[in-house]
This record gives C-alpha cells, sequence and structure tokens, in this order.
C-alpha cells in the first residue's frame, strides 16, 4: 500500500508527523531528533517530555480514514520491538541524560481535510 497523499505534494504521513511535533512542542515537549533511522529501524520523533526527565520515542500513525482499523493498531508487536531495538541504537550512538524512556504512539487522522490527534503514552513495548 503506497502512502496517500492529502490535496498537496506533502505525503500524509509526512504532514502527520509535523502536526503531531507541533502538538508536542505546545504540550511543552522539547523534540531532539526527526525520522532517526538505523539498521534496526526508525523512530518518527525522539523528544523529551515537558518534565525533562522522561524520553519519548514516538510513532506517528497517519491515517486518511478507520475502515482499516485505528492507526495505533497498526504497531504491531514486531513494529514495537523495532523500536525498542532502534531506540537502544540511538541511546548507545548518543548519549543524553534522562531518567527514564517510554513509547509513545500519535493518532491522527486526516477526515475532510481536519487532522485529529489522540496522543497514547506508555505502550508496552
Amino acid at each position: 500500500m503506497t502512502e496517500r497523499k492529502r490535496g498537496g505534494s506533502v505525503p500524509l504521513g509526512t504532514d502527520g508527523e509535523r502536526r503531531t511535533a507541533l502538538y508536542l512542542e505546545k504540550k511543552g515537549y522539547r523534540i531532539m531528533r526527526y525520522n532517526y533511522r538505523c539498521r534496526f529501524g526508525e523512530s518518527d520523533l525522539i523528544a523529551f517530555d515537558p518534565t525533562g526527565e522522561i524520553l519519548c520515542f514516538v510513532e506517528v500513525k497517519t491515517r486518511s480514514g478507520v475502515e482499516y482499523g485505528r492507526p495505533c493498531e497498526a504497531v504491531t508487536c514486531r513494529k514495537r520491538r523495532h523500536i525498542r531495538k532502534t531506540a537502544f541504537h540511538f541511546l548507545v550512538h548518543h548519549p543524553v541524560h534522562f531518567r527514564t524512556m517510554r513509547l509513545d504512539v500519535a493518532e491522527v487522522l486526516c477526515l475532510d481535510g481536519r487532522f485529529y490527534i489522540r496522543y497514547l503514552e506508555n505502550i508496552p513495548v
């Protein structure tokens, strides 16, 4: 399945990631990295929570409807394992000070040209 585009030239998934980053920044998160890639996979966003003590690896799932399920349902056990390995790879190669880390999922729905974000914290890995 190819990524659909919404009206303009920006792919829907890229637009969802950008909107999620803006949403998190408004909530007080500090974005450290966008689209961190390594041999184990990718993390869409890496951010500190508003306290600055929790390092969040954020998986963004953007959809234009729910006919195939909610966006968060696409974060399977296999995907979570890849994110965990990617997170450890990041920490080995980019040491940062934090108290704990977690996996969050941002569900982004684009319905009739409007974006809705549902942010889920601390998804089991």
